[in-house]
């Protein structure tokens, strides 16, 4: 049975705390992340890139539907920057990146370098089905929805539970990706239900090279 998030909080919440909840139970939430203005400007530029299709994303058997787009990213050098990983992310899709990854970089004790940006769009019946995201995604994976309302993510936490909340315009979901020195477990099996509507979504990750062991 799905419960509400517990660990949903404001955008005035500490980011220590946010993290904490993170690391105790897989995954975390933020309402109203970003002001309407920056998640407007962000999903006009998404609106306007030519995006596509991936139902197998790191040739992994993962069932989801939707449209992707990907730039590259560096935590440590202002906007514009391309890494290696992708193409320049236009301006404010870069400065809603880096509001993400400083909000995560503000908790005592977190240093994450995020080198990716996936720009997300979902169609009305578009979804992800159970998985755990790649080892290759390090530290942590974050998510900001930019439009859209009703489409839900959830998330098992260590014991086993379905935790989801209801994703609005603002709402940044912050998840564990793979922590070193531990198994599997610690990227939480996770899915996004049927989008209602278009959802327009930015995704930040740290991505090791594809030949890491």
């Amino acid at each position: 049975m799905s419960e509400t998030l517990f660990t949903e909080f404001r955008s005035s919440a500490n980011a220590s705390d946010v993290m904490e909840a993170v690391e105790l139970r897989g995954a975390a939430a933020v309402s109203d992340f970003l002001p309407p203005y920056l998640l407007t400007r962000a999903a006009n530029v998404l609106r306007s890139e030519p995006m596509y299709t991936d139902d197998n994303p790191n040739g992994e058997a993962v069932d989801r539907h939707h449209d992707l787009i990907q730039y590259g990213y560096s935590h440590e050098h202002p906007w514009p920057v391309a890494t290696a990983s992708g193409s320049y992310a236009p301006e404010p899709v870069y400065k809603a990146a880096q509001a993400m990854a400083n909000y995560v970089n503000n908790a005592v004790g977190v240093q994450w370098a995020p080198n990716e940006i996936m720009g997300h769009n979902y169609n009305t019946g578009d979804y992800i089905r159970a998985h755990r995201d790649s080892a290759r995604a390090i530290g942590y994976v974050a998510v900001l929805t930019l439009l859209g309302e009703g489409q839900e993510f959830h998330f098992e936490n260590d014991d086993g539970r379905d935790i989801g909340v209801t994703m609005r315009p603002g709402t940044l979901t912050i998840m564990r990706g793979m922590q070193r020195g531990q198994g599997s477990k610690s990227r939480p099996r996770h899915w996004v239900t049927e989008a209602p509507e278009q959802r327009l979504a930015l995704s930040l990750r740290h991505m090791l090279p594809k030949n890491w062991d």
